[in-house]
């Protein structure tokens, strides 16, 4: 099998710019391993793949390697964009594929006093569109959330990527069966809306938990607002972080919402991650 000797250069030193503290829920989810650094262990444990074919791409090994997987990585490592690319680059020998462009009316949508309304606020905020799209966020999401640094779509973080599993608390009982309601909610509403559409069938596909859960216990959910959810932050020593999810509708454009995580208990935010 052939080797790129700076593929596997560059996986290493991403991975040991990493500190537990610095992924949310590591060390409650994994008590029994050790140290604060980061194994292949763990990095195998937070893609969903075994700890062979993760080591396998940080050797350099030249392989069959899905684009998925690599997104998976590339957030658990906390890539930057530029990271990213070079990652597909020396892996598969090209770029990352081109994410679906937004409607331009949407892009518009989200005026400069919203943006700085954003700014302004010290805990998560973004506005989304009906498919779940990330029109603008502040930092705070970002710092609390990495994997939206590049990841776009609320709803494909949250059954695409399986560390959203470990940072999101009862999420097999609480923070799924919810967002799939609302999926759910939201293509019964908009059976026109291609993107959503395909969102759904995307987020089924990736998730077999989530899959067998549309098709057994079908429920409804307009929107999240006043649902009190529980999550591990990064550098909050996996002690949980209770939020109220506050969700607005904007009068002029019905079709998105301003969607808010504000602490109950008064929670600082935490730095932001090493090497962001």
């Amino acid at each position: 099998m052939e080797v790129n000797e700076e593929l596997r250069t560059l996986m290493r030193s991403w991975r040991a710019r990493l500190t537990c503290d610095g992924i949310p829920g590591l060390r409650s989810q994994r008590p029994n391993r050790r140290g604060d650094d980061v194994s292949q262990a763990d990095m195998a444990w937070l893609t969903d793949v075994t700890e062979v074919w993760y080591a396998t791409l940080e050797s350099g090994k030249l392989a069959t390697y899905s684009d998925e997987f690599l997104d998976r990585v590339a957030g658990a490592l906390r890539l930057s964009h530029h990271e990213r690319t070079v990652l597909y680059y020396l892996a598969l020998g090209r770029e990352p594929r081109p994410r679906p462009q937004l409607p331009q009316p949407a892009l518009q949508s989200v005026s400069p006093a919203v943006r700085q309304l954003l700014d302004a606020l010290p805990w998560p905020a973004c506005v989304a569109d009906s498919s779940f799209e990330l029109l603008a966020n502040n930092q705070a999401l970002e710092d609390w959330l990495p994997y939206f640094r590049w990841e776009r779509n609320v709803m494909a973080w949250v059954f695409k990527y399986p560390e959203s599993r470990v940072q999101l608390i009862d999420w097999e009982t609480v923070w799924a069966p919810v967002m799939l309601a609302q999926m759910r909610a939201a293509k019964a509403r908009m059976p026109q809306n291609v993107a959503l559409g395909q969102l759904v069938d995307e987020c089924l596909a990736a998730n077999e938990f989530a899959r067998n859960l549309w098709d057994t216990q079908p429920e409804v959910s307009i929107h999240p607002d006043g649902d009190v959810r529980q999550l591990y932050l990064p550098y909050s020593e996996d002690k949980p972080t209770k939020v109220e999810v506050v969700a607005l509708a904007p009068m002029r454009n019905a079709d998105t919402r301003v969607v808010m995580f504000v602490p109950i208990d008064g929670f600082v935010p935490p730095p932001p991650a090493a090497g962001s």
